[in-house]
């Protein structure tokens, strides 16, 4: 299949984060390997292998190994958490926040569109399917 998972660097908001470590900017995009997915969970794990694709490290790491759990409609990440080669691991919710990008502005158009009455139940709908306080605040 031509379908590939990957992280998107390419939002100027990315723009702040430092180069890698040779110097390199960080690519628009870079795959994971070693994926797998279980639908049952909605757990998604993958790796994210700086120095094997990249011949580099970023910010120190070699690599960082993910695993993820989506939300039952794939606008949030659940849960989940990354390790990585140096430090501690990353959970999400608690040190990351990832919303759906390809979304994010779409859902915020049509919040700012709607009633006060209908915001609030988009964001029931979230919490009550385990956003995470984080999460939560992107609504705005």
């Amino acid at each position: 299949s031509n379908y590939q998972a990957y992280i998107s660097y390419e939002s100027p908001k990315t723009e702040v984060w430092p180069s890698l470590d040779n110097g390199d900017r960080v690519p628009a995009r870079v795959p994971f390997r070693n994926i797998t997915f279980e639908p049952e969970t909605r757990t998604f794990n993958g790796d994210i292998c700086w120095e094997e694709d990249y011949g580099t490290a970023w910010m120190g790491e070699s690599k960082w190994s993910y695993e993820i759990v989506f939300d039952p409609t794939f606008v949030f990440v659940e849960s989940g958490v990354i390790g990585r080669s140096m430090g501690q691991p990353h959970r999400f919710g608690v040190d990351l926040i990832y919303v759906n990008a390809a979304i994010e502005t779409s859902l915020r158009t049509s919040l700012a569109s709607q009633s006060t009455g209908e915001y609030l139940d988009v964001v029931r709908e979230w919490r009550d399917s385990n956003a995470s306080t984080g999460t939560l605040r992107m609504l705005g």
